[in-house]
């Protein structure tokens, strides 16, 4: 038995070249469609996280500090920007 190193074929790039050459030739605009909706969606599954990790900073700074009316409104602007994408989000998507 041979022990084969682990890691890429050496046929992988070409082959997937291959692979994705035939893809774009049977698929010329639905391929890159998905490609670029398939990056859009992974941004947009970012978004929240981001805002979250925003939010959670401002709270544990005005924890440490006890000060919660100066961090209410940077919270607020937060949340309400959250919102707008959310909205802006579900109401294309109804609309493609």
């Amino acid at each position: 038995m041979e022990n084969k190193k682990k890691g890429i074929d050496k046929d992988f790039f070409p082959t997937l070249k291959r692979i994705l050459k035939t893809l774009f030739s049977f698929y010329p605009v639905f391929l890159p469609l998905t490609l670029v909706l398939i990056v859009v969606n992974a941004v947009v599954s970012a978004i929240p996280s981001l805002f979250q990790q925003k939010i959670i900073s401002l709270v544990e700074r005005a924890y440490k500090s006890g000060e919660w009316k100066s961090v209410s409104e940077p919270i607020f602007n937060q949340i309400a920007i959250l919102a707008i994408f959310i909205r802006y989000f579900f109401t294309g998507c109804f609309y493609l």
